[in-house]
């Protein structure tokens, strides 16, 4: 019983390990499965060809194209006001807006007109006199030959004794007589014509004078030199005006303005647009001899209200000054629009119409959309698309490419990007989602496809 009792545990011990053998031999060999590489999931979008060029979007604000002051040009009481002389009305070019008292101007010219006259009248006494005394002249010239003819004779007698000194001395004091008469009358001529000179004088003071007076009487009356709208009237009807008192102060809506400003990248595109064979990296200025012209690209002004967008046409006119604006680092820029009655309409699909305004008003704010770009070749990608180390990720044939791009233009939406066969073309699938790891080569999913 002892020896039994010290192999128990031995017995129970191999038991074990047979029953752990067995287990081991019924046990199935683990099942070797492949590894499926796990595929990221992306958004993309294609990149749009921009040969047409691409819109430059800034905001402006409309400006009076010329606001005009008209003042009095001559003193008095305004005798009369119209009543489109009052701001907020539209007034037409040539209607009447003031009247001055007239009747000292009119009594100004008749005065002077009888001053015309008078001088008039008193040449013509002088051409009168002149006439008259020029024919005493020709008498006095035939007397003095006569008595030459006669002193002549007197000295030839006296020669042969046949007269005698008394009467050669007459015969001379005679002559000289004549003479003196004559030079007289010459004298009398000289004077005349001088008088004569100094009365046309007179008479062209006088038509001067008259000239003026009758100005001054049309300035009486102050009409409206534009077509355009009343912005201030500063007089009323009886009030006493001095020369160059402001009297209204008039806009000529025949054109409008508007200003905006741009950042430098911005108008670098402007200046890369003067001509569409000049490289982006180039010096335009070098190229085309510009310096402060701005080009002549499209350009539409725009109000957006509800879906309806209103555009009128515009043109590039100038800078707002010829430098950088300290404060906010941009260029202001002008540009006009020459016909602001003609707007055209482009509604958005479900938009309720609107009535389309009468004109572009001042103090309006718009957006201008400058079109830059044409010729060159480039290619637009949405905003999301562009990463901060300057690359794009596309999606090609299920796998991720990591691109160098050179982006020419952003804005809030897109980036345009110089085309390049080795980087981004048009048509190139760009990845517009965000990825935790970025690695060339790694495997891709399109989300809807996922989905």
């Amino acid at each position: 019983m002892k020896a039994l009792g010290y192999s128990l545990p031995f017995v129970i011990l191999l038991f074990g390990f047979g029953a752990a053998y067995a287990l081991v031999q019924m046990r199935e060999p683990p099942k070797v499965e492949e590894r499926v590489e796990k595929k990221m999931l992306v958004e993309w979008q294609s990149a749009e060809p921009c040969s047409d060029g691409f819109e430059i979007h800034v905001d402006g604000e409309v400006i009076p194209y010329r606001e005009i002051n008209l003042s009095a040009e001559v003193g008095g009481r305004i005798s009369s006001k119209a009543a489109s002389a009052r701001a907020g009305n539209y007034i037409r070019k040539g209607d009447v807006l003031f009247e001055i008292d007239r009747r000292d101007y009119e009594l100004e010219v008749r005065r002077l007109q009888d001053t015309l006259k008078q001088a008039g009248s008193s040449v013509e006494e002088l051409d009168v006199e002149q006439t008259n005394v020029e024919g005493l002249v020709k008498l006095a010239e035939e007397q003095v030959e006569l008595q030459k003819a006669d002193k002549a004779r007197f000295d030839s007698l006296r020669a042969q004794n046949a007269a005698s000194t008394s009467q050669q001395e007459k015969a001379r004091k005679a002559e000289l007589d004549s003479m003196n008469s004559l030079q007289m009358l010459k004298n009398q001529i000289s004077m005349v014509r001088a008088r004569r000179n100094r009365l046309l004088q007179e008479k062209d003071r006088a038509a001067t004078g008259l000239e003026m007076a009758v100005v001054n009487l049309e300035r009486t009356t102050i009409t409206s030199p534009i077509d355009g709208v009343v912005i201030q009237d500063f007089a009323e009807q009886d009030d006493f005006v001095q020369a160059g008192t402001r009297l209204i102060q008039l806009e000529d809506n025949s054109k409008v303005e508007v200003r905006f400003s741009l950042r430098m990248d911005q108008l670098r595109w402007l200046w890369n647009s003067v001509d569409s064979s000049v490289s982006v990296d180039s010096n335009p200025a070098s190229t085309t001899g510009y310096t402060y012209d701005l080009p002549d690209v499209p350009v539409k002004v725009r109000i957006e209200a509800d879906g309806n967008h209103f555009v009128w046409n515009a043109r590039l006119d100038r800078y707002d000054g010829a430098g950088i604006d300290p404060r906010t680092r941009t260029i202001p820029v002008i540009v006009t629009v020459d016909d602001p009655t003609e707007i055209e309409i482009e509604r958005e699909e479900g938009a309720l119409p609107l009535a389309t305004p009468p004109t572009l008003l001042r103090g309006s704010y718009v957006t201008v959309d400058l079109t830059v770009g044409k010729g060159l070749q480039l290619v637009s990608i949405p905003v999301t698309a562009y990463r901060p180390n300057k690359k794009v990720w596309k999606f090609a044939d299920g796998q991720l490419n990591i691109r160098p791009v050179k982006v020419a233009y952003s804005d809030e939406t897109r980036a345009i990007v110089l085309a390049d066969p080795n980087s981004l073309g048009p048509g190139d699938k760009v990845i517009t989602s965000p990825l935790s790891v970025a690695k060339e080569g790694m495997a891709l999913q399109e989300a809807k496809d996922a989905r």
